[in-house]
């Protein structure tokens, strides 16, 4: 909260209009959705693919990541605020978040399976829909995954229910998954890859 409040004077200097309840209110909605990832962990439960996506979606957790990107943009209006935040969540922002969350867990699955943890979308699938390997679940939930960079393309292509550069933020969030996740952790476990990466953006200079 400390930093939302030095956010918000930064904007009031610069004379920007505020938003960041709408920041706060995703931040509220961010922890009730790790709540119950942490309830249905402490108690062994397995929830249905459908509950389990309704909250993964939240707790990936892009629907935060998206107002919280808006802030401080120019082209970021109350409308485009309210856009975000709307119930239920923008389908953009869904699909940002559905190709976050399946990633992560399938990339993720065997590593995180090592220790206490909640149940993932592999688990879920497995028990709810009668698949008898893990390797299989893989193969629906990336087909999920592709579904879901569809929805992002049709986004990209229609009219723009908000400002281009805004949805243009929900699109590089969903890239930013697609990198991070290229067949492998690269965010729990940073690869050789992963970090050839990083250096490649932040410090090798690009050629004029």
């Amino acid at each position: 909260l400390e930093t939302f409040e030095d956010v918000e004077q930064e904007l009031a200097n610069e004379g920007r209009p505020i938003y960041i309840n709408y920041v706060i209110e995703q931040m509220k909605l961010l922890g009730q959705g790790y709540k119950q990832e942490a309830t249905w962990c402490h108690q062994n439960y397995i929830p249905t693919y459908d509950e389990y996506i309704k909250n993964g979606v939240i707790t990936s957790p892009y629907p935060y990541g998206t107002v919280a990107t808006f802030l401080g943009m120019e082209e970021a209006t109350k409308e485009a605020f309210e856009w975000a935040n709307q119930t239920p969540i923008p389908k953009p922002v869904v699909a940002a978040s559905t190709i976050l969350r399946l990633l992560n867990d399938v990339y993720g699955h065997k590593f995180e399976q090592n220790r206490k943890h909640v149940a993932s979308a592999v688990e879920c699938y497995v028990e709810h829909h009668g698949v008898s390997k893990e390797e299989d679940s893989y193969q629906e939930l990336l087909k999920q995954v592709e579904n879901a960079w569809k929805d992002i393309n049709k986004a990209m292509l229609q009219p723009y229910a908000i400002p281009k550069p805004l949805m243009t933020r929900v699109l590089n969030l969903a890239r930013a998954a697609n990198e991070i996740y290229e067949r492998e952790d690269g965010y729990t476990i940073v690869s050789p890859t992963m970090k050839e990466k990083v250096a490649a953006v932040l410090f090798k200079p690009i050629p004029i």
